[in-house]
């Protein structure tokens, strides 16, 4: 994966500037800097969540997965999302999702695995739920 003249922002403001990065296949690649110098940014930019944000993001320049500009029409970012994760400092749920459907929407929309019939998924909530006492009295069944 890599960057080509990434710039993106968020409004009138402009978060980071003619970033060129390359991330190599099977080795750690660490952003390190302050905070507020657009270390998140860059991250959201290479999975197209940046472009999710309500604060009216953009972004101009390329960012290339196996040779495709994800930026291109011709992608979709939903299957792109499958293909590159993200793991976020805080819990941030799909807000149209319930609680529950929050829960196994990793495994309902997992790469390269059967999928679960409605039992199993309820099994895991319930599993996962039951984890944290703060949620599992509002959890409906499925």
């Amino acid at each position: 994966m890599r960057t080509a003249d990434l710039i993106a922002g968020y409004g009138k403001s402009t978060a980071v500037e003619d970033i060129n990065l390359t991330i190599y296949k099977n080795r750690v690649t660490a952003l390190m800097g302050p905070s507020g110098s657009g270390k998140s940014t860059i991250v959201r930019c290479m999975n197209r969540i940046h472009e999710m944000g309500e604060s009216k993001p953009w972004q101009n320049g390329a960012v290339y997965f196996e040779d495709q500009n994800i930026y291109d029409s011709a992608v979709n970012p939903v299957l792109l999302r499958r293909r590159i994760g993200m793991v976020f400092q805080r819990a941030w749920p799909f807000p149209t999702l319930s609680i529950a459907e929050n829960v196994v929407a990793g495994i309902e929309m997992g790469v390269d695995q059967p999928k679960m019939n409605k039992a199993d998924l309820a099994f895991v909530t319930e599993k996962y739920l039951s984890l944290d006492g703060r949620v599992s009295d509002r959890v409906p069944r499925l």
